[in-house]
């Protein structure tokens, strides 16, 4: 009886130290992969990150220049990278401080010229190119035209069906319309848009491009916020079109057209803050020296809103060209990149500092289309 005992007991001890080391080994495989999974996880590839946005070093100035580099047939050149490009700042060569070649979200003023009836035309027949071509998915277009008093007849906000509803409902108005006031109007609305967004005008008429003494402060201001107008001709279609509802002989072309506004310094792209008020650098202060230079930077009959701010000049002969030419500025809307530089030469006085762009010898694009120029100065 006492042999049976013991014998049962040695049993009992052999179960518990098997039953011990079953937990034991159960807890270390909870605990640690299997050699397979280890070896699984090792082969992942690690996780995929998006594109890099530049570093911008704040509290300096820093210009901001969108750049189309084209081929020798003017088609945008994509993939090139900050060697491709050499920037010139008065003629000194500058160090690219950031370098943005990723594709933006578009904000694009359309202007129509509706005192002509092939630009009203054109626009009313390819409303819906303009919503699939050139502002595209996440974009955003507002619609303005002249007249006695420039209009904007849709916001940015609004969607494709509503942009394509107010082209089509254009009406022809004033033969005497001041497209530089709508031109104007424009830009100060595309100024209050996200500049993370590739901001442009597109301006469908079949006037010259070239600006005036009254053009000037448009093109100074799309220059200093880096907005690149892009004027498409209009070809004129077939019959005649009808008649002006307004008479300029008899009831004038109205005071919209003579506004005389002071100039108010664009401010933005170059990342220059307006004067406090109660500063000396006050509105007289600015404008003079401002106006001066611009003055001698348009004694080149070549200087033009498109010339000066890095758009296209796109001639159509047709309707089908003309649709072609509009698909063209969005692929260049689609192509732009950013060149950025902080210049070290900046003083107290604002003054126009001219900007040269260059493709680098062994770039695979010729030419670049580029913003011609800026409004620095360095704050006291």
């Amino acid at each position: 009886m006492r042999k049976n005992l013991r014998s049962r007991t040695r049993r009992c001890w052999s179960w518990l130290a098997a039953a011990t080391l079953l937990l034991t080994a159960l807890a270390a495989a909870a605990q640690t992969p299997s050699a397979q999974t280890a070896k699984a996880q090792s082969a992942q590839p690690p996780a995929q990150q998006g594109p890099t946005p530049p570093t911008i070093v704040t509290g300096v100035t820093a210009v901001d220049v969108p750049v189309l580099a084209l081929n020798r047939q003017g088609q945008p050149v994509p993939a090139l990278t900050r060697g491709d490009f050499r920037l010139l700042d008065d003629g000194h060569l500058q160090r690219l401080s950031a370098f943005d070649s990723s594709p933006r979200p578009v904000s694009l003023a359309i202007v129509v010229d509706t005192s002509q009836w092939a630009a009203l035309f054109q626009a009313q027949r390819a409303a819906r190119v303009f919503t699939q071509m050139l502002v595209g998915n996440g974009g955003r277009a507002a619609v303005f035209i002249p007249g006695d008093t420039p209009k904007q007849v849709s916001k940015f906000k609004d969607g494709a069906k509503t942009l394509v509803t107010t082209l089509r409902k254009l009406k022809l108005g004033p033969t005497r319309s001041s497209l530089s006031d709508a031109l104007e109007l424009a830009l100060l609305r595309l100024r209050a848009q996200p500049d993370s967004r590739t901001r442009a005008v597109v301006v469908i008429t079949q006037s010259s491009p070239r600006v005036g003494p009254m053009g000037r402060q448009v093109v100074a201001s799309a220059m200093d916020n880096a907005i690149p107008i892009f004027r498409v001709y209009a070809p004129t279609p077939p019959g005649p079109g009808p008649e002006n509802p307004i008479n300029p002989e008899t009831n004038g072309a109205g005071p919209g057209s003579q506004r005389q506004q002071p100039y108010v310094p664009p401010v933005g792209a170059k990342g220059n803050p307006p004067p406090a008020p109660g500063d000396a650098m006050n509105l007289g202060a600015l404008v003079f020296p401002i106006a001066q230079a611009i003055g001698g930077v348009f004694q080149s009959g070549r200087w033009n809103y498109v010339h000066a701010t890095g758009g296209l000049d796109l001639h159509a002969g047709n309707e089908r060209q003309f649709d072609r030419r509009l698909s063209e500025v969005g692929n260049a809307l689609r192509s732009i990149y950013h060149l950025y530089y902080q210049p070290n030469d900046l003083g107290s006085v604002p003054a126009v500092h001219r900007i040269q762009v260059e493709m680098a010898p062994l770039a695979p694009a010729n030419k670049a289309v580029y913003r011609r120029s800026y409004i620095g100065y360095q704050p006291q």
